[in-house]
């Protein structure tokens, strides 16, 4: 099992990861960024 792991996109991917992350049977995203509703 392939997991890849991206963080800190901030709506903006940029081609080279998807390249990265294609063929992954998971990927995981973190951000920083803090969002309304959302534990800290």
């Amino acid at each position: 099992m392939q997991i890849g792991v991206i963080a800190d996109t901030y709506s903006k991917m940029r081609p080279e990861a998807l390249e990265v992350l294609e063929g992954s049977d998971l990927i995981l995203h973190r951000s920083t960024r803090n969002q309304a509703g959302s534990p800290v």
